[in-house]
């Protein structure tokens, strides 16, 4: 009877992927050589990798990894075989050398003390769909990397993104996160918009709550005539809706700034607006200062700017960010837009 040439899983799979010598010694990167069987041109990238992450960087293979690998090797058992000398399996593949490492692979959302906990495994399009939250979604989106969860702000927006995305993805979603959705969906069948409109007493925002307008009362200084230029500017902030008429007949002279006044986020074009109009904007919306991010300068601070290229504070709530850069990569800078009331791009 044949003995096995290998004890472990890995070192066939090494063997074939050219990471090991027939007699059990181990190629190091540069030493690697070509495979010593025909292997199927699909097979060579998926091989290669499992070799180089056991064999370079000693880290055992996933559960789903390691039952790939043994279905690979057993699919050349005849080319291994046929070697000369001969490479011979054991009756069962199922020594591992480095272990197999058991990777949790829940998908679900829940409530968990206040906000929106959202855990699944690695995959990179759900990770880019969670990641674009944090620049273009209503509510913070936090990454706590030592238990490899999502926290998402309790928000309407991410319930709604939360109930419409995930379930397509086999995610278990949280009953009570359920309950608040439908909740949601009674309220929108009904005319239940939040509207800022004059009437013949004054201003009025209509089916507002009272936290609303007690925010409404300490920032902006109340339904007031004199404020409708910031309540127009904050409706984009606080999610309401502003009456057209309104903002047609009272803001005339405004016209310039719609364009910032009535959106969160926006990107301008510096063909039609210079930093100097967005300064004038910042001033008449009590925006000041403005935190500017862009990497091609370094400035020192003026009276209206503060330039955040490597300064920035972790906790930064600007109520206006202005940036050149369009892409704004890592934790740090997606934190930036997410707490900023208001983030220009310049382009």
């Amino acid at each position: 009877m044949y003995q096995p040439t290998f004890k472990f899983v890995e070192h066939y799979l090494e063997f074939i992927g050219g990471f090991r010598s027939r007699d059990g010694i181990k190629l190091f990167l540069f030493d690697t050589v070509d495979p010593p069987i025909s292997l199927a041109r699909y097979d060579v990238k998926v091989i290669n990798s499992m070799c180089v992450q056991t064999s370079e960087m000693q880290k055992a293979l996933t559960d789903r990894q390691a039952e790939l690998a043994v279905k690979l090797i057993e699919k050349y058992k005849r080319q291994l075989a046929n070697l000369n000398p001969s490479v011979i399996l054991p009756e069962r593949l199922d020594c591992f050398e480095l272990g197999i490492r058991q990777v949790d692979r829940t998908k679900m959302a829940w409530l968990n003390n206040g906000v929106i906990s959202v855990k699944f495994p690695y995959e990179v399009n759900l990770i880019g769909m969670v990641r674009k939250l944090t620049s273009e979604g209503q509510g913070a989106a936090e990454f706590d990397i030592t238990k490899k969860i999502w926290h998402l702000q309790l928000t309407e927006y991410m319930i709604n993104w939360v109930m419409s995305v995930l379930p397509k993805y086999n995610f278990v979603i949280d009953p009570q996160i359920e309950q608040i959705y439908n909740k949601i969906l009674d309220i929108e069948k009904q005319n239940y918009r939040i509207v800022l409109e004059k009437h013949d007493h004054g201003l009025v925002l209509n089916n507002a709550d009272s936290c609303l307008l007690d925010y409404i009362d300490t920032h902006i200084g109340g339904l007031k005539q004199e404020n409708l230029l910031k309540l127009v500017d904050y409706s984009s902030v606080l999610g309401y809706e502003v009456d057209e008429l309104l903002v047609e007949s009272a803001l005339t002279s405004y016209q310039r700034f719609m364009p910032m006044i009535k959106a969160r986020y926006i990107e301008l074009s510096l063909t039609e607006f210079s930093v100097d109009n967005i300064i004038e904007y910042a001033k008449l919306t009590n925006r000041l200062p403005i935190y500017f991010y862009d990497t091609s300068v370094t400035r020192p601070d003026t009276e209206y700017i503060v330039y955040i290229n490597k300064k920035a504070p972790d906790n930064l709530e600007a109520k206006l960010l202005v940036t050149k850069t369009p892409m704004m990569i890592g934790s740090k800078k997606q934190s930036w837009l997410v707490s900023a009331e208001k983030t220009i791009v310049l382009v």
